[in-house]
Parts: C-alpha cells; sequence; structure tokens
C-alpha cells in the first residue's frame, strides 16, 4: 500500500516471481500502475483479493486484463476516476 514508486515492470515481478503464492495483494495508492501493469496479474491465478483502491492510471482497459483470476472475490476501486461503468 502506498508504493508511489512501483512501476508495471515492478508488478510484472511480483506476478512472475509470486505466481504460484500470492493469495492478497494491496496496490493502493500505487499511482504509476497502469494498465500495462495489469496485463501481468493473470500469472496470479491464485489472487482472491486485490486492492487498486486510488490507483489513477487504471482504466477499463486494464480491468480487462484481471477477467482470468477466477479466484478473485474482492476488488477495490474507490478512487479510480477512469473506471466507468463499463
Amino acid at each position: 500500500t502506498g508504493c508511489s514508486a512501483l512501476s508495471d515492470m515492478g508488478l510484472a515481478n511480483v506476478a512472475t516471481s509470486l505466481s504460484k503464492t500470492l493469495h492478497h495483494l494491496s496496490l493502493s495508492e500505487s499511482t504509476c500502475v497502469t494498465d500495462l501493469g495489469l496485463e501481468y496479474m493473470h500469472r496470479l491465478r491464485l489472487l482472491r483479493t486485490l486492492d487498486l483502491s486510488k490507483c489513477t492510471q487504471i482504466t477499463d482497459v486494464g480491468l480487462a486484463q484481471l477477467t482470468d483470476l477466477v479466484h478473485l472475490k474482492l476488488i477495490d476501486l474507490s478512487g479510480c476516476h477512469h473506471i466507468t461503468d463499463v
């Protein structure tokens, strides 16, 4: 939470190295994470909760990358002003 310097490539490294063990991830206030970074999230097959609150660079395009996360039960998108009803 609050890792303002976490980049898309940093998220890619997290997704790769923790792909078989990570269940909960908070990226809240990680303002450098963009839709590109969410492309790597499909590796986190066991992910159950994801906090993207106040990730101001996330859009509907990025959210579409999360459809393979079948175990995802909770996602926090509060403060993500580029997310629409789509």
